[in-house]
């Protein structure tokens, strides 16, 4: 080493095999990092191979020295630089979306993020002339829950921005989606189109308005078939018509009611959206144990392929609520699951081996971004009687919970949003929440 240089020069022997390495000063960096990457008897080999006794002065490096040299330094550069993307643990983890199904009301909203949700799903309903009126869903909707919950749609954005759309916010961190089920199937034609400029202005002043951009929501857009397509079309015209492509991004689009996969590839062809889909399959909680997997499947392979029909940039299960069937979820390579129990969802997620495969996602992780890490995930494990006996016990917990909720309604009975919203401190526990709470003190100090 030239004295006061900092760096390694032709004064010494080994100069050509140390330049390899030129953005390490000194021997003892290498060490430590390569110790730290290979273990220290396998540094020691190839640092020995470097370092052996002095040759001729302008001597050319051994080839075995140069070998080791380049090896030696291509460790230490990515030992520097910190985990690659393919081996650091939160890239090797798919963003999971835990999405709280028939979230209608704003107390709902509260209830299912205590629950463990990071994304809520609603259902818009509208008036004949396509105006956006309220978050409803009425009946049939799914077993042991309550389908008439509903809320002005206004005040029922503006809550959401209330809680996640300032630093300080009740919710910054924990919503990473709004997903919005717009019942327009049943809109005359005409409709249609004002339908998706309506709800896409609502958005725009009601949601995201004064928010930063760095605190907006993600709002996902699913309409019940392709013969929908012009509230898409509507959407976009006011979103393009307001001029700020950051909140462009920020809206997904999805047909939820299980069209023909390249019914639904040809549409978003046809609008010329080529980004922020999501393809979702399924039904009712009453009936999804009993859906085969073969559509599922297909979207999966949509996602994965790298043809033109691979439009889905995320693909979702619906209406997803035993554990055993999340795990079953989970393991083909959903990135989301709408459920009426995120509680279940975020349990089974910290489970060995789906806590080294997915995390659930959170605000600074994009929806609309497909992901670039392989699922690996090894085969069910436990016996078939342990799954039954755990899918009996939860939907035993589910009826109870039902009734509980049903019997005890008055709690919130008489409570309107605008009250409601008005509420510094936490609301009180939902009667499904205290009738669960009650159910699981009774499995642990029993079971456990």
């Amino acid at each position: 080493r030239a004295v006061g240089t900092g760096s390694i020069t032709s004064r010494h022997p080994h100069a050509t095999t140390w330049n390899y390495c030129p953005q390490f000063e000194r021997r003892s960096e290498l060490r430590t990092l390569f110790s730290t990457s290979l273990g220290s008897a396998h540094s020691r080999i190839l640092l020995l191979n470097i370092e052996q006794g002095p040759e001729p002065a302008m001597a050319p490096a051994s080839i075995s020295r140069t070998v080791a040299a380049v090896l030696l330094c291509w460790i230490a550069e990515r030992s520097a630089a910190g985990p690659s993307s393919s081996n650091r643990l939160d890239e090797l983890e798919r963003p999971f979306f835990n999405i709280a199904h028939m979230v209608n009301s704003i107390k709902e909203v509260d209830q299912y993020l205590r629950l463990g949700a990071n994304a809520i799903e609603a259902d818009v309903t509208f008036q004949s002339d396509g105006t956006a009126k309220q978050t409803f869903h009425g009946s049939p909707c799914d077993c042991f829950r309550n389908c008439y919950m509903r809320e002005n749609l206004v005040d029922y954005l503006e809550y959401i921005r209330k809680v996640t759309g300032t630093a300080d916010a009740k919710y910054k961190n924990r919503v990473a989606l709004l997903f919005l089920d717009l019942k327009v199937s049943d809109l005359p034609a005409p409709s249609k189109l004002k339908a998706g400029k309506d709800i896409a202005k609502k958005l725009l002043e009601h949601l995201w308005y004064n928010v930063d951009v760095n605190n907006t929501v993600n709002v996902l857009l699913s309409i019940g078939h392709v013969t929908d397509k012009d509230v898409f079309k509507g959407v976009i015209e006011t979103l393009m018509k307001n001029g700020d492509p950051a909140i462009a991004e920020r809206v997904g689009f999805d047909v939820g009611l299980n069209d023909p996969l390249e019914d639904i590839s040809k549409m978003y062809s046809e609008l010329g959206i080529d980004h922020n889909r999501w393809q979702g399959d399924g039904v009712s909680n009453c009936l999804s144990l009993f859906r085969p997997a073969n559509r599922l499947k297909q979207a999966l392979r949509y996602r994965d392929s790298r043809t033109d029909r691979s439009y889905a940039d995320k693909v979702y299960h619906w209406t997803i609520d035993l554990s055993s069937a999340i795990r079953t979820s989970i393991r083909l390579g959903v990135d989301g699951i709408i459920t009426n129990y995120p509680e279940r969802v975020s349990t089974v997620i910290m489970e060995d081996p789906f806590k080294r495969a997915v995390k659930l996602a959170s605000p600074q992780d994009t929806p609309w971004k497909k992901a670039n890490v392989e699922l690996l995930m090894p085969g069910g494990g436990g016996s078939p009687f342990t799954a039954v006996l755990g899918d009996v016990s939860e939907v035993l917990q589910q009826f109870w919970a039902y009734l509980v909720t049903r019997l005890s309604g008055h709690i919130f009975r008489r409570r309107s949003s605008r009250e409601y919203d008005a509420i510094a401190v936490d609301p009180p526990m939902s009667p499904r929440e205290l009738a669960e709470q009650r159910y699981y003190r009774w499995l642990h100090k029993n079971f456990a």
